[in-house]
C-alpha cells in the first residue's frame, strides 16, 4: 500500500475486507433493493463486503423488462379539441386518464417484481421522490410514463444527464408550469424547485437567483403536434442575468451547468443518498468527503454508490434497522423475500396507495417525507385531526391560480369534520390580508366552538402576529405543521388539487372577475352542495352536516 492511502481507506479496509456474516449480508440486500430470499442472503455469506458492494453496483441492470402499455405513444389532445367536448366526453375521458392511470402504477409494482436489478428499481423510485410530477397535475399520462423512462435510463448513471433531461422532460414543463413560461411573464414554478429541491437546496440562492433562472428558462416549452421538447425563441429572454454571482445572457443550459459547477449541488444529493440507504442523521465528514468524489466523477453515480455502500456508517450495528420503509418497499420487499408471487400490479397500487403512497402523484413538489410519516398507515392528520362535530378542527391553506397573465391567490378554510370550504378570499397578493379576510368569513358564518382549532403550514402569513391576534380573537387554538411535514394539510391540498383539476386547467381564464365568479360558483353551488366526498360516506358537505343536525336533534327527543 503507497504511503499516500487516505486514511479513511486504512480506517474501513479491515471491516471492508472481512467476509460478511448471514446479517451482514442480509443488511446489504435489505438496503440496496427490496431485501434477500434466504438464498441469495447465503450466497453472499462469505463474500467480502468491498466485493459484494462491487458486484451488486456493477450488475444492476436498468433497462425495462416488462412490455410497456400500448398507449404510452399517445400524444397529447389539443386545447381546442378538449374545448369542443360534451359532458360526457370529457367524463370518458377523465375515465380514461384514471383507468390509465392505475394500469401504470400496476406495470411499475408489477416491473419492480419482475427485475433482476433491485438496486436500479430502487434508484428509479429514488429519482421518482427527487424529480416528483404528479399524473394529476398533467393529466396525459403517457407524458408521466415517458418522465419514468428517462428516469429509469439515467437512474445509475450520470446525474449530469439526468438533471439536463429532467429540465427538457414534457411531463416536468407541464408539472411546474415551464410551457407558460415566457419572456413576458416568467414563471418561476420550476426555477425554485430546481434551485431548492433538485441542487443547491434551502439557503444557497436568493429570490434574485430564481427569478434570474426563471427568466432564463423562458422558452422551453412542448411542441403540441409532434408531442416533443421544443425551443421557442420568440418567447425566450435573451437579456442579461446576474445568477449566483454570475453575469451572462444565460439561458437554461447555462444555469444548468452554473448549478453544477456549484459545490452544494453535489452535496445536496449525497445527503438525500445518505438519509435513502444510511440513516436520517448523515455524518457532515463523510457527506464532504462523498461529494467530493462525486463532482470528481463528473457526477457519475456508480461510484458514489458504491463508495456510500463502503462506508464505515453503512455497515454500523446501530444503523441496522433504522430507516422506516416506504409502502412500496414493504410491498415488494415482502412478496420478494418470502418468494409470493402476485400476477395483479394493481392490487398492490392500491395497497400502496392505501398505505400513502400514491405512485406517480407525491402529495406535493418535495415528494413523501418519509421516515416517521411511514410509521402508521394513516397520515398525520388523519391520525390527530379528526372532528367529530362541525366547527371544532379547521385547516387553512393558500393555492396559486394563472388568469391571463398574472397569478391570484385564493386562501380557503376547510371544516375538517364534513370537509366544507367555510371561508376564502381570492386576490393577486398573498400577504396575510388573504388569509385574515378566508378567517374572519368563516368565523362569521359558522356557531363557533369553544374549543375549536384552526391549522396550517408554518408560513410566514400564518405566523404573522395580525392573524395569530385574529385567530385569538375568535376563541381559537392555532396549530401549525412540523417544518417539513405536508400531511396535516392533505385535506386542503385534495381540495386544491380537485378545484385545479375538475375547474381551471379546464379552462383559460383571461379576467380576475371571471376567474372570481367561476370560483364562487365551484365552491359554493357544487362543491359544498352537491359534490360528493368519500369521507362523508358519499355525500356533500352540506348533506353531511345537514345529517348532523338531525342525528342531535333525534338524540335530544329521546
Amino acid at each position: 500500500m503507497s504511503s499516500y492511502t487516505p486514511l479513511f481507506l486504512l480506517l474501513c479496509l479491515p471491516g471492508m475486507l472481512h467476509a460478511m456474516s448471514f446479517d451482514e449480508a442480509r443488511h446489504l440486500l435489505q438496503r440496496s433493493g427490496f431485501g434477500g430470499t434466504t438464498v441469495q442472503i447465503e450466497q453472499l455469506v462469505g463474500v467480502t463486503h468491498q466485493s459484494a458492494v462491487e458486484q451488486l453496483v456493477a450488475a444492476a441492470d436498468t433497462a425495462i423488462i416488462l412490455a410497456t402499455p400500448g398507449w404510452v405513444d399517445t400524444l397529447p389532445r389539443e386545447r381546442r379539441y378538449l374545448r369542443g367536448l360534451n359532458d360526457a366526453e370529457k367524463k370518458m375521458l377523465r375515465k380514461q386518464r384514471r383507468q390509465r392511470g392505475i394500469a401504470l402504477q400496476a406495470w411499475w409494482m408489477r416491473q419492480m417484481l419482475a427485475s433482476e436489478s433491485p438496486l436500479a428499481e430502487r434508484m428509479v423510485l429514488f429519482w421518482h421522490n427527487h424529480f416528483t410530477s404528479s399524473m394529476k397535475k398533467v393529466k396525459w399520462v403517457p407524458l408521466i410514463f415517458r418522465q419514468h423512462e428517462t428516469v429509469h435510463r439515467h437512474a445509475l448513471g450520470n446525474f449530469r444527464d439526468l438533471l439536463q433531461a429532467m429540465a427538457r422532460d414534457l411531463a416536468m414543463l407541464r408539472y411546474l408550469d415551464g410551457v407558460v413560461n415566457r419572456r413576458e411573464s416568467p414563471n418561476e414554478n420550476f426555477a425554485r424547485e430546481l434551485l431548492e429541491l433538485f441542487t443547491l437546496g434551502e439557503g444557497y440562492y436568493t429570490e434574485a437567483d430564481i427569478k434570474a433562472a426563471a427568466r432564463a428558462f423562458t422558452g422551453w416549452s412542448i411542441d403540441r403536434r409532434s408531442g416533443r421538447f421544443r425551443y421557442y425563441s420568440r418567447w425566450q429572454d435573451d437579456g442579461e442575468k446576474l445568477f449566483l454571482g454570475r453575469r451572462g445572457r444565460f439561458d437554461g443550459d447555462d444555469i444548468l451547468r452554473i448549478l453544477l459547477d456549484h459545490p452544494r449541488t453535489a452535496i445536496t444529493i449525497t445527503d438525500k443518498l445518505w438519509r435513502e440507504f444510511i440513516s436520517p442523521t448523515p455524518d457532515t465528514c463523510e457527506i464532504k468527503r462523498l461529494a467530493k468524489l462525486f463532482r470528481e466523477s463528473d457526477y457519475q453515480l456508480r461510484p458514489l454508490l458504491k463508495a456510500l455502500f463502503n462506508t464505515a456508517q453503512f455497515r454500523a450495528g446501530e444503523n441496522r434497522g433504522g430507516l422506516i420503509k416506504s409502502p412500496v418497499e414493504l410491498l415488494i420487499g415482502t412478496l420478494h423475500q418470502l418468494e409470493i408471487s402476485v400476477e395483479s400490479g394493481r392490487l398492490l397500487a392500491l395497497a400502496s396507495r392505501r398505505l400513502g403512497q400514491d405512485l406517480f402523484n407525491p402529495p406535493n413538489v418535495k415528494g413523501w417525507p418519509g421516515g416517521e410519516y411511514w410509521i402508521n398507515t394513516d397520515t398525520l392528520l388523519q391520525r390527530r385531526f379528526q372532528a367529530d362535530r362541525p366547527n371544532q378542527k379547521w385547516v387553512s391553506d393558500i393555492t396559486y391560480i394563472k388568469v391571463g397573465r398574472i397569478w391570484l391567490y385564493l386562501a380557503a378554510v376547510m371544516d375538517l369534520y364534513s370537509r366544507k370550504i367555510v371561508g376564502w378570499s381570492l386576490d393577486t397578493h398573498m400577504r396575510e390580508e388573504l388569509i385574515m379576510d378566508a378567517f374572519t368569513m368563516a368565523a362569521h358564518s359558522r356557531d363557533l366552538s369553544d374549543d375549536a382549532i384552526v391549522h396550517s403550514d408554518r408560513g410566514v402569513q400564518y405566523r404573522s402576529n395580525r392573524y395569530q391576534t385574529l385567530v385569538q380573537d375568535y376563541g381559537f387554538r392555532s396549530s401549525m405543521s412540523r417544518k417539513g411535514n405536508c400531511w396535516d394539510n392533505a385535506a386542503m391540498e385534495s381540495f386544491f388539487s380537485r378545484l385545479k383539476v375538475e375547474l381551471i386547467y379546464a379552462e383559460n381564464y383571461n379576467a380576475v372577475d371571471e376567474a372570481r365568479a367561476v370560483i364562487f360558483e365551484y365552491i359554493e353551488l357544487f362543491y359544498n352542495q352537491t359534490r360528493r366526498h368519500s369521507a362523508n360516506d358519499y355525500i356533500s358537505p352540506n348533506q353531511y352536516e345537514r345529517k348532523y343536525s338531525q342525528l342531535n336533534v333525534s338524540t335530544f327527543r329521546g
